[in-house]
């Protein structure tokens, strides 16, 4: 069945402040800027001074998964001001809360809890900022449903905006497309899928152990290689799907050297990913 998004422009900005609902359903998203948190919170049509479930947001490149922090607040009009000053690698919010002010504590700490704990397993975004992993209330179950629901909502919400922070379906779609395409050099052989405008390098992939000396970014790299991958037989093998944003930055991660993806990557045939992107 189909759903009905809206999108509301608060400032007549597509990149500014947005209010972003699922038609006939509570759950209210607003997309903030952090440069316009204080407008944000100076507005009174956005009612952030009530139980509120949030994500930070931090940017990517191609030595990083993106960053998040998952929170879940009483108050995110007070709450935030802390963020402003301890934490400097996000600069967008999503703010979750009721349409009807029906949020409790013990809801957003509901979610809170169940998102840390799929975000962590879906990987998409490095969570180094939440340290512990919360334990959910005791809710009784017709409210654990409704919190539930709300969840669901949430990761149709996030993914609906292009933040896949609760979904990892790219390998799955790629893999019914069989568009799988292969790399290697400088000690690196790699597996990866192409779907949705995403390289994928797969589980498995052997990645090359160190970066050349002038490699941009060589310690983002090669710190990255030392988290995300474990030595076997004096190779290192990639231990998650990793997404990246584009071929090359998946290219120059598994080389750790400059390299142009859309050439790089070939398919079974030995063409190119450039030529898939010219049949798109």
């Amino acid at each position: 069945m189909g759903k009905v998004i809206t999108t509301h422009l608060v400032d007549g900005n597509p990149r500014g402040i947005r209010n972003v609902f699922i038609s006939n359903k509570i759950c209210n998203m607003y997309v903030i800027p952090r440069q316009q948190m204080s407008e944000a919170n100076a507005n009174s049509d956005i009612q952030l001074e009530q139980p509120a479930f949030y994500i930070l947001l931090g940017g990517e490149d191609f030595a990083s998964l993106p960053q998040a922090y998952i929170g879940q607040t009483e108050n995110f009009k007070e709450r935030v001001k802390s963020h402003e000053i301890k934490k400097d690698f996000w600069n967008t919010a999503l703010v979750f809360i009721a349409k009807d002010n029906s949020l409790t504590r013990a809801d957003v700490q509901f979610l809170e809890a169940n998102a840390i704990k799929k975000a962590k397993k879906v990987k998409t975004y490095s969570l180094t900022e939440n340290k512990n992993q919360p334990t959910p209330p005791n809710l009784p179950p017709h409210l654990r449903d409704s919190a539930a629901e709300f969840m669901e909502d949430i990761e149709l919400l996030t993914t609906f905006i292009g933040c896949r922070i609760f979904v990892n379906d790219t390998v799955k779609k790629a893999h019914s497309n069989d568009q799988l395409f292969y790399l290697q050099g400088r000690g690196g052989e790699a597996k990866a899928i192409y779907a949705d405008g995403h390289l994928t390098v797969l589980a498995g992939s052997i990645i090359a152990p160190t970066s050349t000396p002038k490699f941009t970014g060589k310690e983002k790299r090669d710190e990255m290689v030392a988290n995300l991958t474990d030595e076997k037989n004096g190779k290192r093998i990639l231990k998650i799907n990793l997404e990246f944003s584009s071929p090359s930055a998946a290219a120059q991660f598994v080389y750790g050297n400059s390299a142009n993806g859309w050439e790089k990557w070939k398919n079974a045939k030995g063409e190119p990913l450039s030529v898939l992107r010219a049949k798109e």
